[in-house]
């Protein structure tokens, strides 16, 4: 269930290798995968779903690109060390920095937070929250069904 219902990365190493190195590697494993099918998802919607939305009983004639750039960045960066265009010791380096990144995002989110502001919605918050957890559980838990039969 770790790598399936949490956010981040960094989130599912850190809940999975507290219980013991085999849940922290199936948890990794599960998370990657799901990270790395979210281009395909995203590839598979822009081309299937309908670009021409009425506004006010007129087509829109958007010019925002079929799939966001970041994707395509996403893709190509994660070929370069599959290729083995890219030495060990620049992935190792690349890697480093990449921890490094992740705190200090970590930090920015946590002081842009306001107790207000979680007081007053809170409770919709918590709800919403509550209910794709549970939906995620569930998922996760058919997964696991499906795959010991």
């Amino acid at each position: 269930f770790i790598g399936n219902t949490l956010q981040a990365v960094g989130h599912v190493a850190a809940s999975g290798f507290t219980i013991n190195e085999s849940v922290g590697q199936t948890a990794i494993t599960v998370k990657l995968v799901r990270i790395l099918m979210l281009p395909l998802v995203v590839f598979v919607l822009a081309f299937t779903l309908p670009r021409n939305r009425l506004t006010n009983g007129q087509k829109s004639t958007s010019t925002q690109p079929l799939v966001p750039w970041f994707i395509y960045g996403f893709v190509g960066l994660s070929l370069l060390p599959t290729l083995g265009l890219v030495s060990l010791p620049t992935q190792e380096l690349v890697g480093e920095c990449s921890t490094y990144a992740l705190v200090i995002a970590m930090v920015g989110i946590g002081v842009r937070i306001e107790p207000r502001c979680l007081f007053n919605i809170g409770k919709l918050a918590f709800f919403v929250g509550s209910v794709v957890f549970l939906l995620q559980v569930l998922f996760s838990g058919f997964l696991i069904y499906l795959l010991t039969i």
